[in-house]
């Protein structure tokens, strides 16, 4: 891929997956064997853990916005400035 369609990867995985909580689109953007290094202490580190940490942030936080203002790619590397703004409804 490009660096432009890394770009749009990143992208769809912080606006359709954990904006707004579109769990399909981890089908298409994340692979059966991705391995999350930085997955929470109770939380599996692969593809249903990231499902479960996405359903974890929707119960607890309602009317969740990721603004991204900056990405930088190289490669297959990407890098994204945010800010997530949510309003906090539960546990």
């Amino acid at each position: 891929m490009s660096t432009e369609q890394n770009k749009l990867v990143v992208f769809r995985f912080n606006k359709e997956f954990l904006e707004k909580g579109n769990t399909e689109v981890i089908k298409e953007i994340v692979a059966d064997k991705f391995t999350n290094h930085t997955a929470a202490g109770n939380v599996p580190n692969d593809v249903k853990g990231l499902i479960q940490f996405l359903e974890m942030i929707h119960k607890g936080f309602s009317d969740i916005h990721i603004d991204s203002y900056e990405q930088l790619a190289e490669n297959d590397l990407v890098a994204t400035g945010k800010i997530i703004r949510a309003k906090h409804a539960g546990d």
